[in-house]
């Protein structure tokens, strides 16, 4: 894929880090911003803690979406957002990967699509592998809180909440 500064970006270009990743589209006017601004709000509420997580966003309409639109469209989200596009393939490849789906949904008055698609964001661990689903609905502190009990070295690879408190 195509990150927003026409950057080639692979999954091994986010090993080492956390990724909060979500699917949706830079046109979307119903949860993707909702969604994104709680990320970027719990992202802020981990201070330092916050460039252990990268923000990932992978468009499901790449027709629009492209590296130019993206660039303009996530500096609006948050500084640390990283934005992918691509061809119809590697976006495919990335929605079965996650289990994503997109259904177009009809058009705007102004022409662009609309798509149902997608509404969890996904927490993937340095490894690459996944850590955790957080739901759309989720506040932002209690998506920050989410997010520490992983970045915490005492919490337990699989294990619930109640594995990683300290003796």
């Amino acid at each position: 894929m195509t990150d927003q500064n026409g950057r080639p970006r692979t999954d091994a270009d986010f090993r080492g880090t956390y990724m909060l990743v979500f699917f949706g589209y830079a046109g979307c006017e119903d949860m993707c911003p909702l969604t994104l601004g709680a990320m970027a709000s719990a992202l802020d509420a981990l201070g330092s803690d916050a460039a252990r997580v990268r923000p990932v966003f992978i468009t499901v309409d790449p027709e629009r979406d492209t590296p130019a639109r993206l660039r303009r469209w996530a500096r609006r989200i948050h500084p640390r957002l990283v934005a992918l596009t691509g061809d119809p393939a590697a976006i495919r490849s990335a929605m079965r990967a996650y289990k994503v789906h997109r259904t177009a949904r009809g058009k705007r008055p102004d022409g662009a699509a609309l798509f149902a698609h997608g509404l969890y964001a996904y927490l993937m661990r340095p490894d690459g592998r996944f850590a955790a689903l957080v739901p759309p609905s989720l506040p932002p502190d209690a998506m920050a809180a989410l997010l520490r009990r992983h970045l915490d070295p005492m919490h337990v690879d699989g294990g619930s909440p109640a594995s990683s408190r300290r003796e």
